[in-house]
């Protein structure tokens, strides 16, 4: 884990002491290194990620790169987008709901995930792409009532869970990062990551980091589209709300 830094400034009763302060010393935590923090394998981020896979009743998508295609559940009617069905079971609740009026949606949302036995397992509060928090709740696997995976099957091991959050520093180009268990909280400089990769002058391990840059930096996506109505021309295309 890394420590933050703290540059420490004597506020003695002295001209000098003044002096420094006016000079625009602080007590600011220093940035902490997230080309390291990306490219560990077992950082808080991936460890949380590897923890909740099999909750809340995540299913790969056939295509992720189709948000129609790769959708795993469904709304009753586009006049209510409230909850969301899953295909093979839970629901996703939104509130408050979402409103196509607003569509492409650019303000805060907040998500609870119901599993198939109806539990709750989790919420995310996004705030945008760079804010949000995303907490699992715990599960004992030998308590048969909720410790199942998506299809139905036992757990193989617990569900430690908890929260994981981010959250970008207003007009700045820094996040705080907090792990579940508050044991681990960073403060990184996101221009940093450009800067790791620049210094690196193998081709290969600049092409390497740049990809693992951009599959492990902590990072919400809400993207909807409210589709086209049917028509007597054609019968319209559906619209879908994405989170990833």
């Amino acid at each position: 884990m890394n420590i933050k830094r703290l540059l420490a400034i004597a506020l003695l009763a002295t001209p000098a002491a003044v002096f420094s302060v006016a000079q625009g010393c602080a007590t600011e935590p220093l940035p902490q290194d997230i080309c390291s923090w990306l490219s560990d394998d077992n950082n808080c981020y991936t460890r949380f990620a590897n923890d909740v896979v099999p909750q809340c009743g995540y299913f790969p998508p056939a295509d992720p790169s189709d948000p129609l295609a790769s959708a795993t559940g469904s709304f009753a009617s586009l006049d209510d987008l409230s909850v969301c069905i899953g295909n093979q079971g839970g629901q996703i609740i939104f509130d408050p709901p979402l409103d196509p009026a607003t569509f492409p949606i650019t303000q805060e949302q907040s998500f609870t995930i119901l599993d198939k036995k109806a539990v709750e397992c989790g919420n995310i509060l996004y705030f945008s792409d760079a804010s949000f928090t995303v907490t699992i709740n715990p599960v004992d696997k030998n308590d048969a009532g909720t410790a199942t995976c998506p299809d139905g099957t036992p757990l193989g091991d617990n569900i430690l869970g908890g929260a994981f959050g981010v959250e970008k520093e207003a007009g700045r180009e820094r996040i705080d990062v907090k792990c579940p268990g508050g044991l681990e909280q960073y403060n990184f400089n996101l221009l940093q990551q450009q800067t790791c990769i620049e210094r690196t002058g193998d081709a290969n391990r600049k092409a390497q980091l740049t990809k693992t840059f951009k599959d492990n930096m902590p990072r919400a996506e809400l993207i909807t589209n409210r589709g086209v109505p049917a028509t007597n021309d054609g019968p319209g295309v559906s619209g879908y709300a994405r989170l990833r």
